[in-house]
C-alpha cells in the first residue's frame, strides 16, 4: 500500500505506439522530481488475456 502522506503526482504519461509490430528500444524522459517511489502502469495491453511485463528497465 502507499503511505499515508503519500502524494501521487503524475510527471508524465504517454504510449508506444505500434510496440507489437515495431519492438524497438524507446525512451521517455520525465521531468526531474525527488521520489522514493516510482509507478509504472499499463492501461492498455497489446493483446488481452496476455501477461504483461517489463523488460530491461532502465532509471538513470
Amino acid at each position: 500500500g502507499m503511505e499515508a502522506n503519500a502524494v501521487n503526482q503524475v510527471v508524465s504519461s504517454g504510449e508506444f505506439s505500434n510496440i507489437k509490430n515495431n519492438p524497438i528500444l524507446q525512451s521517455v524522459y520525465f521531468t526531474p522530481v525527488t521520489a522514493r517511489y516510482v509507478l509504472l502502469k499499463a492501461v492498455r495491453m497489446v493483446e488481452n488475456e496476455s501477461p504483461m511485463g517489463f523488460a530491461e528497465l532502465g532509471v538513470q
